[in-house]
């Protein structure tokens, strides 16, 4: 297996998986392309005399299509891909993590440089803010990807109507590795304030004002409750002026990035898990993986009509879903369960229930393997596949 990034990731907090595989090591990023005309112009004549002497093919045939179509036919950072796509770039699975990598990946096909089925995943932003601001970016891939993975409904729905062949789409999931969420009978607490979380970066579409603003008007209520936020992002200046104006430095905290051993003593900790989720200048959610996290431990959680959230939660049956940015009704939600904590471990069990069920990671990595053998009924038995996958940030 091969991976390729388009950009790098300066968060010092790595996931185990990714140290547990090796990843990195298996990983090649794409640097920066100049995008000024002349500046691209030598930097492509760079690489293409640099490159010539091991990579003589390629090299032809991108002077070939220079010469038929224009240096600028290329997108920059396709002539950077061409170069670094390995010698050996016969694939059988060619699998871009979100939709947007699948057209460059595309193009590389046209060049001749990589071969393989085409599979592209699709998982919030690539099919809602990306497919409203460029209507048409996806056409050719619609028309010659093999298979297109949306994670919810939701998404299925929207590239639907931009035009992809229903034939080949199918939703697959984002999971979670279950066997890492131990159960936990959440029980009230005694004398101690209600713990409501939230996990999720520290922007827009996680609408964590919303919920900052439910817990002040909890608080003018009356009810003792505590607010952990775990994440960071460009929205952290704000919050916590929001905090201070609302006279909550003593009962909201905002814990920056946590490891996944951290996140998992957290929500242990926790009574109420809220995932506020809004849509940002357009741009949605498929499913919050951190829904999951805590359903799969049997915390009771609140989230949005947003969506595929509703896909995840049946509202009043193994979750409480409120509306977008509906401070009120957040608030009534939480105070439900902070009156009735008889029903946390009912809604705790269902949702249990439904992610042990439908999202579990072993289960799903089975069902993508059996995808790829589908789409590989045309190969020999007994040639071994191999896998690149198309990542922004490994």
């Amino acid at each position: 297996m091969d991976i390729y990034s388009f950009a790098r990731n300066d968060i010092d907090v790595v996931h185990p998986d990714i140290e547990k595989y090796n990843l990195l090591e298996r990983t090649r990023y794409f640097d920066t392309i100049p995008r000024k005309n002349i500046a691209f112009m030598i930097f492509a004549i760079r690489e293409m005399i640099k490159c010539f002497p091991w990579l003589p093919l390629r090299v032809l045939k991108v002077i070939g299509k220079i010469i038929g179509n224009g240096l600028f036919s290329l997108k920059p950072r396709t002539i950077r891909e061409i170069f670094l796509i390995p010698r050996h770039s016969k694939y059988d699975i060619l699998h871009c993590q979100f939709g947007k990598l699948g057209p460059p990946i595309l193009d590389l096909k046209h060049i001749g440089v990589i071969s393989g089925k085409l599979v592209t995943s699709f998982r919030g932003y690539d099919a809602t803010v990306l497919l409203d601001k460029y209507p048409d970016i996806y056409n050719d891939l619609f028309k010659e990807g093999d298979l297109f993975l949306p994670v919810s409904d939701s998404l299925k729905k929207r590239i639907l109507k931009a035009g992809c062949n229903p034939e080949r789409i199918q939703i697959h999931r984002s999971g979670i590795d279950c066997s890492k969420f131990e159960l936990t009978i959440t029980k009230p607490p005694n004398g101690d304030p209600i713990r409501i979380l939230t996990i999720g970066r520290l922007i827009e579409k996680k609408g964590i004002p919303y919920a900052i603003k439910a817990v002040a008007k909890l608080k003018r209520q009356g009810y003792t409750l505590s607010y952990d936020i775990v994440g960071d992002g460009k929205l952290r200046l704000q919050l916590e002026q929001m905090i201070r104006d609302l006279n909550l430095e003593g009962d909201v905290r905002l814990l920056g990035w946590q490891n996944h051993e951290e996140i998992v003593q957290l929500l242990k900790q926790s009574h109420i898990l809220v995932a506020p989720s809004v849509t940002s200048n357009g741009d949605q959610e498929g499913i919050p993986n951190v829904l999951k996290e805590a359903m799969a431990m049997g915390i009771p959680v609140i989230g949005t009509y947003h969506g595929g959230i509703p896909e995840l939660i049946e509202d009043g049956v193994s979750g409480l879903l409120v509306p977008e940015r509906d401070v009120d009704a957040l608030t009534d939600k939480l105070a439900y369960l902070i009156e009735h904590p008889e029903k946390w471990q009912e809604l705790g069990s269902f949702g249990y229930r439904a992610v042990h069920e439908n999202y579990d990671i072993n289960i799903l990595n089975d069902s993508l393997a059996s995808l790829y053998q589908k789409l590989l009924t045309d190969k020999k038995a007994n040639q071994r596949p191999s896998f690149i996958n198309n990542i922004p940030n490994a």
